[in-house]
């Protein structure tokens, strides 16, 4: 399909998009509660790193961890100590994630946010004129992650502390951190996202890859890659960037709330693809008829990927 006609289904789409009525279901809800830019740039950082498995699970664990900080997260982060850990976090729990891994994930961003100020004074660090959000990134996660011990070729860290603090290099999408400078960079105009960061331009961010974009972007042909990784949600950004230069990564927030929210499954199912406003541009209408069995509205969040859609013509 050409430029053209993807934009004049994606902008209308885009535009009545209801955002306000999903930023409760959004762990962006936890950063927008902090009126003070550093705790909120703090909330973020913590909630995005956890932004994984089900809303229901991961809300409370946020919640938990932002409150053991105190009033000001980015008071109670620069001064935390893991020895004695005045948060609680070593009495937390989270999938695979125990209490020593948010110790000493905590200790390492507090220690950063104690020698730079804000995070941001430590991610700009690593902008380049020629390079995107995911290029800055891999400096970024590096230092945070030698503050938490984990020597780049030495013994493998625990596989909750590798999860929060992932090795920049090896192609994931790194939706989580990609996520968070979304979260920082885009405009607070819409209500969803918090424009505080200046050091990059929202031209420069990539895509969240979650399973819902994922299954989104190979159905409106944004992509023809059959796994999800840094590859293709750099593909899908480019495509994106066609309709907006300026603000490509604008369409994510809509889309992803278009499969969480349950409408639109990632196959064809009546009635939902018939009353679906991107269906003049997606390829589901190839696939056989199935029936719904919408998730509750509470449903996974940004689960690990599954089958990928077939490509054209399969």
């Amino acid at each position: 399909m050409t430029d053209a006609e993807l934009g004049r289904v994606l902008d209308p789409f885009l535009a009545s998009f209801d955002a306000q009525a999903r930023v409760s279901k959004d762990p962006v809800s936890f950063p927008r509660r902090y009126a003070d830019p550093r705790d909120a740039e703090t909330a973020a950082f913590l909630a995005a790193s956890l932004a994984f498995g089900r809303i229901g699970a991961f809300f409370p664990v946020i919640g938990r961890l932002l409150a053991g900080l105190g009033p000001s997260p980015a008071r109670g982060l620069a001064a935390y100590d893991p020895r004695v850990d005045p948060a609680g976090a070593g009495g937390l729990r989270y999938r695979w994630i125990d209490g020593e891994d948010f110790r000493t994930f905590l200790g390492a961003v507090g220690s950063a946010l104690r020698e730079h100020g804000t995070l941001e004074s430590l991610f700009a660090r690593g902008v380049r004129p020629d390079g995107d959000a995911a290029a800055a990134l891999a400096p970024f996660l590096a230092d945070l992650r030698a503050r938490a011990g984990i020597a780049t070729g030495g013994r493998s860290p625990a596989r909750g502390l590798a999860f929060l603090l992932p090795a920049p290099a090896g192609g994931s999408a790194q939706k989580r951190h990609h996520l968070f400078l979304r979260w920082m960079v885009r405009p607070a105009a819409e209500g969803v996202d918090l424009g505080l960061w200046r050091c990059l331009s929202p031209a420069r961010l990539v895509v969240p890859l979650d399973t819902h974009v994922f299954r989104i972007a190979r159905a409106l042909g944004l992509t023809e890659r059959r796994a999800p990784g840094l590859a293709a949600a750099r593909e899908i950004t480019a495509r994106l960037a066609r309709l907006d230069p300026a603000d490509p990564v604008k369409y994510d927030f809509a889309l992803c709330h278009f499969g969480v929210s349950g409408r639109c499954l990632g196959r064809r199912v009546d009635p939902l693809c018939g009353a679906c406003a991107l269906r003049p541009v997606c390829r589901l209408g190839h696939e056989p008829l199935t029936q719904p069995t919408p998730p509750a509205d509470d449903g996974p969040w940004r689960p690990r990927f599954r089958c990928p859609l077939p490509t054209r013509g399969t």
